[in-house]
């Protein structure tokens, strides 16, 4: 069940009282250098975070309408570092006043992030990209969980508790396989050119599709030249198109193509 901001705010300033003093942000990472500076200066300001000994690991158990954010440290016993989980709970991110989901999570992650060493770390799911997009603007360590880490552990017993836990212990022991985000601007070019890529795929597949079915009526294999040309008469003649008529189509197959094919 979601916990009220007054509930959450209580455990935050608990917190606080037992972690003390924070410790000042690195600087972030250049973002107009190539892909691979940019991780390596991404890993080295993890490196960094991790190297401190009140370091937060923060794993992010992420749904359409709630996270669950479970925060690990590393408490020091004689017998050496022990994980000790430091807040566990389960934040909505939907309202019905319309408030943005970072507007919801923001105020509990500044206690953890904010100034703080830290690294988070969240599941890749279809809606991750709001959270990336909270971190990168707050200058916050946030890595994308390989799937395949996270279900080798997921069990019968599994709960988001449980899960966002994992992730944080695994962060913790530095035994997580996960992948670097890309700032923003590099996402979005990169889902561009992806999606184009299918595009063109998907246009070529189409191609080939119309050629094999032009060349069984015909006979003969027609070349993408042809088919250029014969895209234009359609658009021009319709079934009148003069290479329709030279190959000495019917009617009928006229029409089905015009119909089926070209306007599919």
């Amino acid at each position: 069940m979601n916990n009220t901001i007054s509930d959450i705010d209580t455990d935050l300033t608990a917190v606080s009282e037992v972690e003390g003093n924070a410790v000042q942000a690195e600087a972030q990472p250049a973002q107009n250098e190539s892909d691979e500076t940019y991780a390596q200066a991404v890993q080295e300001k993890l490196a960094l975070a991790r190297s401190r000994a009140n370091c937060r690991y923060i794993g992010i158990d992420l749904h359409s309408n709630n996270i669950w954010l479970s925060v690990i440290v590393n408490e020091q016993r004689p017998s050496g570092p022990v994980g000790k989980v430091i807040f566990s709970r389960s934040i909505g991110t939907q309202r019905v006043d319309g408030t943005l989901p970072e507007d919801l999570i923001k105020p509990v992650l500044e206690r953890f992030c904010k100034d703080q060493p830290h690294i988070a770390c969240v599941e890749a799911t279809y809606n991750w990209y709001w959270l990336a997009d909270l971190f990168e603007k707050n200058g916050w360590n946030l890595v994308l969980a390989d799937p395949s880490t996270v279900s080798e552990a997921k069990t019968k017993a599994a709960d988001d508790r449980k899960d966002a836990e994992y992730l944080a212990d695994r962060l913790r022991y530095n035994a997580l396989r996960y992948t670097v985000i890309m700032p923003k601007q590099l996402r979005e070019i990169r889902d561009l050119v992806r999606t184009r890529g299918t595009a063109v795929e998907q246009r070529a597949r189409e191609k080939i599709i119309v050629i094999n079915k032009l060349t069984n009526l015909i006979g003969r294999k027609i070349t993408g030249k042809e088919l250029k040309e014969l895209i234009k008469e359609h658009a021009e003649f319709g079934t009148q198109a003069p290479m329709l008529l030279n190959w000495g189509l019917t009617e009928e197959v006229r029409c089905i193509l015009l119909t089926k094919v070209f306007n599919s």
